[in-house]
């Protein structure tokens, strides 16, 4: 029978192409598959990503919202130096430190409001760092308690012409404001040397 074709030879042939044709088949759809996929999950996530109305607000975003809003209050009051405790050092008296406690009644809006303010300094030819604590008192009883962060003052030489920054983080209070929290500002002014009277003006945004 060599040399002579079998009865079915290129039946046989043909079937065992068959499946290997339909094998390749398969695998080319799987992999279309795996390729349409990808690019799906990839269209997602960048419109996901970039799309305004996800929903997400970052960390970030927050922040921006909260220190951008608008005061709930802006205090305005002069304030004088009602006790102090200063010390001069350094070879030509350059560096000047302690304490200061001034007061003073002040308005928001229509209301007054009693300000006192505890403050330490640190500050070499006028100008340096400074922190403390203030105290709002209503006009129904209600008092406000805020710590002063990052404190900085820039002054004259002879400590005259003094301008003020400071954050504001509030502690606690008491009567209307027992459960507030929120922060602000604090930026002021003095013409006289230190320990003279203090313009200020009060930024606060509570919650």
């Amino acid at each position: 029978m060599i040399g002579h074709e079998r009865p079915g030879q290129y039946q046989s042939a043909s079937t065992y192409g068959g499946p290997m044709r339909i094998r390749s088949a398969s695998r080319s759809r799987r992999n279309i598959s795996v390729v349409v996929l990808s690019a799906l999950v990839i269209c997602s996530v960048l419109v996901g990503g970039c799309s305004s109305d996800s929903g997400i607000t970052s960390a970030a975003d927050a922040q921006a919202t909260s220190t951008g809003s608008d005061p709930t209050q802006i205090i305005h009051v002069l304030t004088t130096s009602v006790e102090k405790v200063l010390h001069t050092a350094g070879a030509s008296g350059e560096h000047v430190y302690g304490w200061n406690r001034l007061v003073g009644d002040g308005t928001n809006g229509s209301d007054t409001v009693n300000v006192e303010m505890l403050g330490t300094v640190n500050y070499t030819k006028g100008s340096g760092d400074f922190d403390g604590v203030i105290t709002f008192t209503y006009a129904d009883g209600s008092t406000l308690g805020f710590d002063m962060v990052k404190g900085a003052a820039v002054a004259a030489t002879d400590t005259t012409e003094a301008t003020f920054h400071s954050d504001l983080v509030v502690i606690a209070g008491t009567g209307t404001y027992a459960s507030a929290t929120g922060t602000g500002t604090f930026d002021g002014t003095r013409k006289d040397a230190l320990g003279g009277a203090v313009e200020m003006t009060f930024a606060l945004r509570l919650n």
